[in-house]
């Protein structure tokens, strides 16, 4: 087995941003991101007003999404192993902030941020495809994407260790987590809603908005609503007015 004795480790960062749901959709207004990495984590406007901060080109909104059909973020990054924690490697972050543009008074408003510490998905050996929630999203919007940490120190069939899970956004872990959890300690009749309703009440409190624009009164689904139509139907979690009638 080959033994990690780099200090340094270098992998090729392969993000495929495929398309962003639930954004404003008004006239004049188009959509773009701005990623920064970092080696520690970051707060508020430092995710995206940063020195190595990189903004996209600005794409259109249409029927409440952006598309940006699988645009590459494809960059080499160094983790770093420390020998006295058995060489777990340290993090990484990727920020991605998304923002929308009117065109007719150049006010950007921003939509939310996607938030991976990318030293999680070091052993995976093929891209990771993930649904996310953005952080601090008003409009629960949602990036479909893929992540890749290519091996450049080592064969691909190498594991690191890596510290424990921070992401805390990704629909499906979440839905994993409760039928796994259901399987393993079946609850008595009685009480097998609990921890769904414990859920559904931490979501909705977390998640919970009233979002109005211009006057316009806007039928949303519920926070709990969004997550069963993304992770049980294969929806886009956008408001009742528009789910087939």
């Amino acid at each position: 087995m080959l033994k990690l004795n780099l200090k340094a480790v270098e992998f090729e960062l392969n993000v495929q941003l495929a398309e962003l749901f639930n954004v404003p959709q008004l006239d004049h207004l188009s959509c773009f991101y701005i990623q920064t990495i970092s080696n520690s984590r970051l707060t508020g406007k430092h995710q995206y007003h940063h020195r190595h901060a990189i903004r996209s080109a600005e794409r259109p909104v249409e029927n409440h999404k952006s598309v940006f059909n699988n645009e590459r973020i494809l960059t080499r990054v160094k983790l770093y192993a420390n020998p006295k924690e058995h060489y777990t490697l340290s993090d990484k972050w990727l920020y991605i902030t998304f923002f929308v543009h009117d065109s007719l008074n150049s006010k950007k408003d921003k939509l939310g941020t996607l938030e991976l510490n990318l030293t999680e998905y070091v052993n995976d050996r093929e891209p990771k495809n993930l649904r996310y929630l953005l952080k601090d999203s008003k409009t629960n919007a949602i990036l479909r994407l893929s992540v890749y940490m290519k091996h450049l120190n080592s064969a691909q069939d190498y594991r690191y260790h890596v510290p424990k899970k921070s992401t805390q956004q990704i629909y499906a872990d979440l839905k994993d987590s409760i039928e796994n959890s259901k399987k393993e300690f079946p609850e008595p009749e009685t009480h097998k809603n609990d921890s769904e309703t414990i859920l559904n009440d931490i979501i909705n409190k977390t998640f919970k908005f009233n979002w109005q624009f211009n006057g316009v009164n806007y039928d949303e689904l519920s926070p709990i609503e969004c997550v069963k139509d993304i992770t049980q139907r294969n929806g886009n979690g956008w408001k009742r007015n528009e789910l087939p009638g």
